[in-house]
């Protein structure tokens, strides 16, 4: 049976990036304003962020903005 090649699942970088930080739900909100539900919910589906919401990352986060750049390439 031929080996099929997984798909990567869209924004997949973007999501472990924000992990990788060690961010969630809980300790995002004082950084985005949003609840917790609806951030981890963004986490999931990163087509859901902002630009507003990428640039409060960046700052209030301290992400550097080339990393996000470079996650949110597919």
């Amino acid at each position: 049976m031929p080996r099929l090649k997984e798909r990567p699942i869209p924004f997949q970088k973007m999501q472990r990036l924000i992990r990788g930080y060690n961010y969630n739900g809980n300790n995002l909100e004082p950084i985005l304003g949003y609840s917790p539900k609806t951030i981890r919910k963004k986490i999931e589906d990163p087509r859901e962020l902002t630009l507003g919401d990428l640039e409060k990352l960046c700052k209030g986060g301290h992400i550097p903005m080339d990393e996000i750049r470079e996650a949110m390439v597919l």
